[in-house]
């Protein structure tokens, strides 16, 4: 009997530690945030609508530009977050100064509005939009 409740007393004490133990593992030990992954969906207006990450809605954008016209792209996503805006004519990056970072404001509204210079190609163009948990690529078309 005295060897019954010293192996109780045992069981118990080693159990106690272990939940102790696994109690105070540090958060980051028990939860793991998985990272987002790094491809992306390619969309047009007319494919429908897809993103990476934290889903963002198209609220207006100029699909079919013509060169020397004005492109316009907004958005209704995370409030308050920065996001960022690429755009890829067949020449390269765009340098336009108007393509900058911009914090969505309390609502999720954001967008940006910039001129196709007329020397620009007709054809294909891709802008890609990102924040730290979002990205979505489009595509323009430039006649």
């Amino acid at each position: 009997m005295k060897k019954t409740i010293l192996q109780s007393a045992i069981c118990m004490s080693v159990f106690l530690i272990l939940t102790v133990s696994f109690i105070r593992m540090p958060e980051e030990e028990i939860i793991q945030i998985p990272k987002l992954p790094e491809s992306s969906c390619t969309v047009s207006a007319s494919d429908g609508f897809m993103t990476v990450g934290k889903e963002v809605e198209i609220t207006y954008f100029t699909e079919n530009v013509p060169a020397g016209g004005t492109a316009q792209l907004k958005f209704r996503g995370d409030p308050n977050m920065i996001y960022e805006i690429r755009v890829y004519y067949s020449s390269g990056k765009s340098q336009s100064g108007a393509l900058t970072p911009i914090k969505a404001d309390i609502s999720g509204d954001f967008g940006w509005s910039w001129n196709v210079s007329p020397n620009t190609r007709k054809g294909e163009v891709r802008i890609t939009v990102t924040s730290e948990n979002t990205r979505v690529d489009l595509k323009m078309n430039v006649y």
